[in-house]
Formats: structure tokens, sequence, C-alpha cells
């Protein structure tokens, strides 16, 4: 990729290729990149630079509810899940109920404790839910971790552009006081 602010279609991608890591820098080392950002290119460019930043800042933003949507579904899913098979349960034990009414002679106790063992389908349930939940959370957080890595990147691109447009100004305004 050319190295060219003209030629390259992602701001970001372009001071972080020109200029290395912009985040996580010494003071020192990032008045000098602001410098650089500064003698490379015109106030247009650093303008232009600064909208598209902010633009990209506002669909972060923007698509931050679309991030919870998943979680949502997810989690009515498992609400969902959950009344289904609580409901199975009590409507299987109810019937094994009925028939212990109906053959209460012919049922001996071990059958009559076998009729509500449901400790298999119930560890069946919970570990399914268990998997699902943590599945969820580890979705969660990785989507959250890349969601503020790229806020932040371009808020620190942001952040340096502003600098160095207003040391830009500065510099004009100091030169225009001297010039007479």
């Amino acid at each position: 990729m050319s190295r060219n602010f003209k030629n390259s279609k992602v701001v970001v991608s372009y001071l972080y290729k020109k200029y290395g890591k912009l985040h996580g820098q010494t003071i020192e080392d990032e008045i000098y990149i602001i410098e650089n950002i500064k003698r490379d290119h015109t106030q247009e460019e650093l303008k232009m630079m600064k909208r598209r930043l902010n633009g990209s800042l506002d669909v972060i933003k923007e698509s931050n509810a679309l991030f919870y949507l998943p979680i949502t579904i997810m989690l009515s899913f498992l609400t969902v899940m959950s009344t289904i098979i609580i409901t199975m349960i009590n409507s299987n034990t109810n019937y094994a109920g009925k028939a212990v009414d109906l053959y209460k002679d012919e049922i001996t106790k071990e059958e009559f404790m076998s009729m509500y063992d449901y400790s298999s389908l119930f560890d069946l349930v919970m570990s399914n839910i268990s998997i699902a939940f943590f599945t969820m959370i580890l979705f969660w957080a990785v989507v959250t971790i890349y969601f503020i890595a790229r806020f932040r990147n371009r808020k620190n691109a942001l952040i340096l552009i502003e600098e160095s447009i207003d040391l830009s100004s500065e510099e004009k305004h100091t030169n225009t006081l001297e010039a007479p």
C-alpha cells in the first residue's frame, strides 16, 4: 500500500503504516509524530483526516447497539429453552403421577422412583445451558475488546490530528504576527 495520503482509503491504516503505532507512546514520541504529521500534510489534508476520523468514530458509536443484539437474542433463546424443558419435566411428572394413581397396586417402589428420575435429563440441560452461557460470555468479551481497540485507535489518531492542526494554526498565527 502506498504511503501517500491521497491514495489511501482508510485514514487510520494510513497513519499506522506511515508513522507506526500511535497509542501507548510517550509524550515525547507523540510530539515527534505530531510534528511529522504536520510537516507531511497540508492544513486541508489534516482537516480531511479529522472529518474522516470523526465519521468513523460516529459509525462505531452508532453500531454499538448492534453488538448487544446477538446477546439479547441468545438470552431470549436460553430463557425459552429453559421454559420448554421445565414444562416438559412438569408434564412428564404429572403423567407419571396419574399412572401411579391408576396402577398403584401393581407398581413397586423402585418402579415408582424410576418414573421420577430426571437427574440425567437435568444434567444434560444444565450442561447445555452452561456451555451456551459461557460461550456467550466469551463472544461478548472478544467483541468488546475488538470494539474498544478500534475505538481507541481511531480516537488516538483523531487526537494526534487535532493537535497537528492546532500546532499548525499556532505557527501560522505566529508567522503572521512576525511578518510585518
